[in-house]
C-alpha cells in the first residue's frame, strides 16, 4: 500500500519524528528521564549565560541599573504591601497625593507569584526580584520546548535550540534594563493553553477544554495587567499571524472550519469560557488604566514618533554580542547613536528564509511530502506576519506606518516604544525557524551515514543551527545594580520627623541623572513607610513638574505642588547627599 497522506488539519499535529509506536506507527512518545535531564541541562546553560554575573557574585550584582529595574522592585514592594494589608492596590506611594496612579506604569501582577513568596521567606527585595526574572525566563524556556516539541511536533534537538534562542536570546539580553518585558516568557504558556483546549475538544472532553480555555483567557488578561507591551503585542501578533498563516496555507482553512463545525457546541462552550476568563481578568486592568488615561490624557504621536526606531536600528544587536557586536556597527551608514532594539538576529532570520525557500522547492509537486509542505507554508505565514510587524514599527525619515496603528488599532495609543514589538516578532521567527529546521533535518538525516560529501554537508547544516544559538550570547555586563549599595541606602533612611505626612528628595549628587534621584525617592518611600511627591513613569499627573531634583526650578515646582494640593506644613524633605531628614516647612 502507498503511504497515507496527512490531512491538512494534521500539519501541526503530525507524529514526532524518530519515535516509533508498537505497530510501527510514529507517535509522540512521553518524554523520558534522559530527555528531561537534557532539557534541564540546556536550561541551566541558558540560565548561566544570561544570569552569570548574578550567580557568580552570589546575587551581589543584579540585572538592570538605576532606572526601570528599581522602579519594578518598588512596584513589587507595593504589591507585597497590598498583600499584607498595608496599601491600597491602585495607590503606590508616588506622585502623592494623586491616587489611582498604578496605571501610570506596568502593574507586574504576575511577577508576584514568585516575588511575594520569596519576600515571605525573608529574602530582600533585590534578590527576590532577580529570582523572579530567572523564573520567568525558565518558564519561557520550558514552555517553548513543550510548544515546539509536543504541539508543533518538531524534533527535540531543534526544539531545544529554538527554546534557547527565545528564552535566553539576544532580544532578551539587550532589554534586561526593562525587566517588565521578561513577561514575554509567559506567552508560550498561552500557546500551550490554546493547544491544550483544542486537543481536548478533539478528544471529546468539553468540560476540561472549557476550564483550560477559561484559565488561558484569564492568563491573557493578567499578562496585559502585568506588562502592557507584552500583552498588547501578543494579542496583535496572534491575530496577524492567524491571518497570514491562513493566507499562506489556505488548504488548512477548510478542514479546520469543518472540524470546528463537527464540534460546534463544544467549540462554543470553550470560546465562551475563554472570553469569560479574559473579561474577568480585564476588569482590574480596565479600572487601573482607564483612570490613569483620564488623568494624564495619554501619549501624543510626536512622543511615539520620537521613540520609533529607524530601519538601521534593526541591525544593532548590542556592542557585546559575541558575533555581531563589532561587525555590524562598522558598516557604512551605521552610527554610534543607533539604539539597540530587540530584533531577531541575522543567522536566525536568514536561515529561516533560505531554508524555507529551499524546502518549498524540494517538496514541490511531491505528494509524499504534502504534510511537510503544509508545515512550511505555516512557517511562511509566521515569517510574513513577522515582516509586517517589523515594517510597521520602524520609521523611514519622518514617515512610519505606525501612525496608522496608533490611530486605528485599539490600545496602540498607550505604546510609546513601537520597536519593542521585536520581542514578539522574535518568537514568531523562532517558531517558523523550528518548523523549517525540522524539515531540513528530516531531509538530510540520511546524509549522516552517506558519502563523505553528504556527511560534510550534514555537519555544516548542524553547525549553522548551533550558530543560531551562539549569536544570541552577549559577552558584556547587563548587571549594573549593586545590591549592597541599594540595601545600604534603604537601611540609612531611619524614621521621618514628627508631623511628616509625605516627603520629596533634595540635594542629589550633581552627576546623577534625574531618574536616579526619582528611583532613590521611591525606594526611600518604602523604607520610611511614607508616600512621596516624587515619581517616575512614561506618564505623569497633570501639573506635576518635579522631574529633576537638581534643577533650579525644582524647589519652586515642589512648593507649587504642595500648595495646589493643600499639603502645607506636612511635607518634609530627605537630603540624598547627607542622608538625613529635614522637618516640614512652616505653612
Amino acid at each position: 500500500m502507498g503511504q497515507r497522506r496527512s490531512r491538512p488539519d494534521e500539519v501541526l499535529s503530525a507524529p514526532c519524528p524518530g519515535d516509533r509506536g508498537t505497530e510501527g506507527t510514529e507517535v509522540c512518545a512521553p518524554i523520558d528521564g534522559v530527555v528531561w535531564r537534557e532539557r534541564v541541562r540546556h536550561g541551566w546553560l541558558g540560565m548561566f549565560t544570561m544570569y552569570r554575573e548574578a550567580i557568580t557574585s552570589g546575587f551581589g550584582t543584579l540585572h538592570g541599573g538605576d532606572l526601570d529595574q528599581r522602579l519594578l522592585i518598588y512596584l513589587s514592594e507595593h504589591w507585597f504591601g497590598v498583600m499584607g494589608g498595608d496599601a491600597s492596590w491602585r495607590d503606590p506611594s508616588m506622585f502623592f497625593p494623586v491616587t489611582d496612579d498604578l496605571g501610570y506604569t506596568d502593574a507586574l501582577v504576575l511577577f508576584q507569584v514568585t516575588y511575594a513568596p520569596l519576600r515571605l521567606l525573608g529574602f530582600d527585595p533585590f534578590i527576590s526580584f532577580e529570582v523572579t526574572l530567572m523564573a520567568l525566563t525558565t518558564i519561557g524556556f520550558v514552555a517553548t520546548v513543550l510548544l515546539v516539541h509536543r504541539v508543533m511536533k518538531v524534533q527535540f534537538a531543534v526544539a531545544v535550540i529554538a527554546a534557547f534562542v527565545f528564552a535566553f536570546g539576544n532580544h532578551i539580553a539587550v532589554q534586561t534594563q526593562h525587566g517588565q518585558l521578561l513577561a514575554i516568557g509567559l506567552v508560550p504558556v498561552v500557546g500551550l493553553g490554546v493547544a491544550g483546549a483544542v486537543g481536548r475538544i478533539r478528544r471529546r472532553q468539553p468540560l476540561p477544554a472549557a476550564l483550560l480555555a477559561g484559565g488561558t483567557g484569564a492568563l491573557v488578561g493578567l499578562i496585559l495587567f502585568t506588562s502592557y507591551y507584552v500583552g498588547w503585542f501578543m494579542v496583535g501578533a496572534a491575530v496577524l499571524a492567524t491571518l497570514c498563516v491562513a493566507a499562506c496555507a489556505p488548504s488548512v482553512v477548510a478542514p479546520t472550519v469543518r472540524r470546528l463545525r463537527a464540534h460546534g457546541w463544544s467549540v462554543a462552550l470553550v470560546a465562551t469560557c475563554g472570553f469569560a476568563g479574559l473579561a474577568v481578568a480585564l476588569v482590574p486592568f480596565a479600572i487601573t488604566y482607564q483612570s490613569a488615561l483620564e488623568q494624564s490624557g495619554g501619549r501624543t504621536f510626536a512622543e511615539v514618533a520620537y521613540f520609533t526606531p529607524r530601519v538601521a536600528n534593526l541591525i544593532a544587536f548590542g556592542d557585546a554580542n559575541v558575533v555581531w557586536g563589532q561587525a555590524l556597527p562598522a558598516l557604512p551608514g551605521v552610527t554610534d547613536d543607533i539604539i539597540t532594539v530587540p530584533a531577531p538576529t541575522p543567522v536566525l532570520v536568514v536561515t529561516a528564509i533560505i531554508g524555507l525557500l529551499v524546502m518549498l522547492i524540494h517538496t514541490r509537486s511531491r505528494n509524499d511530502l504534502a504534510a511537510m509542505r503544509l508545515r512550511l507554508q505555516v512557517a511562511a505565514g509566521l515569517l510574513l506576519a513577522s515582516a509586517l510587524m517589523t515594517g510597521a514599527s520602524v520609521r523611514i525619515g519622518e514617515w512610519t506606518a505606525w501612525r496608522w496603528v496608533w490611530q486605528y488599532v485599539p490600545g496602540a495609543a498607550a505604546i510609546r516604544v513601537p520597536g519593542r514589538i521585536g520581542m514578539t516578532v522574535t518568537l514568531l521567527v523562532v517558531l517558523a525557524w523550528a518548523l523549517v529546521a525540522d524539515a531540513v533535518w528530516s531531509a538530510i538525516r540520511p546524509w549522516v551515514s552517506g558519502t563523505a560529501i553528504q556527511r560534510s554537508a550534514a555537519v555544516a547544516v548542524i553547525a549553522v543551527g548551533l550558530l543560531v544559538a551562539v549569536e544570541q550570547v552577549q559577552t558584556g555586563s547587563a548587571h549594573d545594580l549593586i545590591r549592597a549599595e541599594q540595601v545600604a541606602m534603604m537601611d540609612a533612611v531611619g524614621a521621618a520627623p514628627p508631623g511628616c505626612a509625605a516627603f520629596h528628595v533634595v540635594n542629589p549628587a550633581p552627576a546623577n541623572p534625574p531618574w536616579v534621584d526619582q528611583m532613590d525617592a521611591l525606594l526611600i518611600s518604602h523604607a520610611a513607610g511614607l508616600p512621596t511627591l516624587n515619581g517616575y513613569s512614561g506618564l505623569t499627573p497633570p501639573g506635576w513638574e518635579l522631574n529633576d531634583p537638581d534643577s533650579p526650578d525644582y524647589q519652586q515646582a515642589a512648593r507649587t505642588w504642595i500648595s495646589r494640593h493643600s499639603l502645607d506644613g506636612s511635607v518634609c524633605t530627605y537630603d540624598l547627599t547627607a542622608q538625613r531628614w529635614n522637618p516640614p516647612a512652616s505653612p
